[in-house]
């Protein structure tokens, strides 16, 4: 629903915890946190990334971490440049493809490691293929960045759960995705924030899924997909989720060129994330670039 917020300039300090581990509303509490009255706390189920406290920190800020908890306190902002590293979000979707096959490969360079960020990484190694890390010089002395590469080879089922979901959340579509590609049982837990997305993301990916011919069940917090499965062209929906047009993308590209064509409704969404994802991909699928 529509909100309606009301400045003020004497805002109270506060120890809030989060019901969910959300670096987005932890990040808005934070940044409010810098007109209080004094040091503010958020404490979180599971650790989010942490690209705020960074930044904050880069800024001149005391910012106090313990555990899942943070704390910052109120101050003047120091001016700073930054370049910002690529975005591995962005990138998980080339990683997940290269993935599916063996002998197949991908390289992006410049990405973010923020650990906070990296849980694709866990899950692509966890299932089977070869992940070689290269790290840079962090970005601003803060945040972690490099170049990563992916190879395919026989992909098995794993299971995303706890802090491994929170650190892989953006992630998820497409690893269900390449899930259809694994032998045996792939299980997604702990991911309930993600039907309050953009879109349904759980429930999408679902449709889309079955709709390609895979085997998934949906649980109130996740799925459960078993593979492999061959994938079938089809007409899926982003449901205007950039999320999903991308892993409907990477989707297509799995079903193969000998297949017909798989269109995505809404795909222009993407524009919202990565406006050139799909002239990438078809450079990546066709071996350009």
């Amino acid at each position: 629903a529509p909100l309606h917020v009301t400045g003020r300039r004497d805002l109270r300090a506060v120890d809030w915890t989060t019901p969910v581990a959300s670096a987005q509303v932890k990040s808005a509490i934070l940044l409010a946190a810098l007109s209080a009255g004094g040091p503010t706390s958020v404490t979180e189920p599971h650790p989010t990334r942490d690209h705020t406290e960074r930044l904050l920190r880069m800024c001149g800020l005391d910012v106090g971490v313990d555990g899942t908890r943070v704390t910052v306190a109120p101050g003047e902002l120091s001016p700073f440049g930054f370049h910002v590293p690529g975005d591995i979000s962005s990138a998980a979707f080339f990683l997940a493809l290269a993935a599916a096959r063996p002998g197949w490969r991908v390289r992006c360079t410049g990405v973010g490691l923020n650990p906070g960020r990296t849980g694709i990484l866990d899950v692509l190694r966890a299932m089977g293929a070869a992940v070689d890390v290269e790290p840079g010089d962090a970005a601003g002395g803060v945040e972690p960045q490099g170049d990563v590469e992916v190879r395919g080879g026989a992909l098995r089922g794993v299971t995303v759960v706890g802090a491994l979901t929170v650190r892989c959340i953006d992630e998820i579509p497409a690893i269900c995705v390449l899930a259809t590609q694994a032998e045996g049982t792939t299980e997604i837990r702990d991911a309930g924030e993600l039907r309050t997305k953009e879109s349904d993301r759980l429930g999408g990916v679902a449709a889309g899924l079955r709709a390609l011919g895979a085997r998934c069940e949906v649980t109130a917090d996740g799925m459960a997909i078993t593979g492999p499965v061959p994938l079938r062209a089809t007409s899926l929906d982003s449901l205007g989720d950039h999320r999903l047009a991308m892993a409907w993308g990477v989707a297509a590209a799995l079903a193969g060129p000998e297949s017909a064509e798989t269109s995505i409704r809404g795909a222009d969404v993407v524009t919202i994330s990565y406006p050139g994802y799909f002239d990438e991909l078809d450079r990546v699928v066709s071996g350009v670039g």
